[in-house]
């Protein structure tokens, strides 16, 4: 299967989220050592992107 990634190079692979990735990014996003890197997404705005 082709994956379309956004960044790829031989350590790191990024790619869009898909709607299975939503509950593990939105949990992720609320973590207490993720909170201070990042903006938070609504699940509307994460699905959205």
């Amino acid at each position: 299967m082709f994956l379309h990634y956004l960044i790829n190079s031989e350590r790191l692979f990024i790619r869009r989220t898909k709607n299975e990735d939503l509950h593990f990014v939105l949990e992720s996003e609320q973590g207490l050592d993720n909170k201070s890197y990042i903006t938070p997404w609504s699940r509307e705005q994460t699905r959205e992107y």
